[in-house]
């Protein structure tokens, strides 16, 4: 993960490692695993800020691996209202 000057998150990386391996007929493991898979997702966050620096509109994309392309998943807005 990664973060921005305000603190907000604006990078996440996931990495997740699948092995199967085959079991004998006295309940051993094989050595080898007879299917392994790694799945990579990323995620970036981009942000506006009002003059207060809040954050008031985030957008976030993702892709599910490095040879695709990002796309928007989410676009969140808030309306901030001070007191002063």
């Amino acid at each position: 993960m990664a973060y921005n000057s305000h603190g907000d998150q604006i990078e996440e990386i996931s990495e997740d490692e699948q092995r199967d391996f085959s079991v004998d007929d006295q309940g051993r493991l094989s050595d080898d695993p007879t299917k392994a898979s790694v799945n990579r997702s990323e995620a970036r966050f981009h942000y506006d800020y009002d003059a207060r620096g809040n954050w008031i509109r985030k957008v976030v994309e993702g892709r599910n691996g490095a040879d695709q392309d990002f796309a928007v998943s989410i676009i969140e807005e808030r309306t901030l209202a001070y007191d002063d």
